[in-house]
């Protein structure tokens, strides 16, 4: 490598290459680059899912009431239990029932019908074991199949209700529950 006559003239030769105009360094930090202002195709379409994901999920659950305002009354309502004997009690290391045994006596319940397929065969079988039981008809299957509800009702048999569309009450507002219980009987 050759040598300079001068140290002064290469070391101000150096530093004259590593500097960058202060204009131009202030340029180059706010530039953005183009892959930020125009991603790709498959970014933008997974952005986009991600949105209406979330649309779905927010109305979601402000259609089952799960966020926002509750359809479930205050709380300031008196326990149902309050002031009553205790349902259970301890004997022992064992929790057993407060009320004297029922005797011998079962609840026989079917849910959900009328089904055309079973409902019928069901009741035929408990009228010949001389056995009255309860069915919890739904409304609509009810309106698809009365005579089958007759024929319950006639053979002694005891209709429950179980709304119209079979929804749990407690997650609906209560003027649909009333509608709901209103439309079944």
């Amino acid at each position: 490598m050759p040598q300079t006559a001068d140290p002064a003239a290469e070391r101000q030769a150096e530093s004259a290459e590593d500097e960058v105009p202060p204009r131009a360094m202030r340029l180059r930090s706010r530039r953005v680059p183009q892959r930020i202002w125009n991603p790709p195709a498959h970014w933008r379409l997974l952005g986009f899912c991600l949105l209406v994901l979330l649309v779905v999920i927010g109305f979601q659950g402000f259609a089952t009431h799960t966020i926002g305002s509750t359809s479930e009354p205050a709380g300031s309502q008196v326990a149902p239990l309050a002031g009553k004997p205790p349902v259970l009690v301890a004997r022992g290391d064992r929790l057993i029932g407060a009320e004297p045994p029922p005797g011998r006596r079962i609840a026989l319940t079917f849910d959900d019908g009328p089904s055309p397929q079973w409902t019928l065969r069901i009741a035929a079988e408990l009228r010949r074991a001389g056995v009255a039981a309860t069915f919890f008809e739904i409304g609509s299957q009810a309106a698809r199949y009365p005579n089958i509800v007759k024929t319950l009702v006639h053979d002694g048999d005891e209709i429950g209700n179980h709304t119209f569309t079979h929804v749990p009450l407690s997650a609906v507002p209560a003027w649909e529950g009333r509608m709901q219980i209103s439309l079944t009987e």
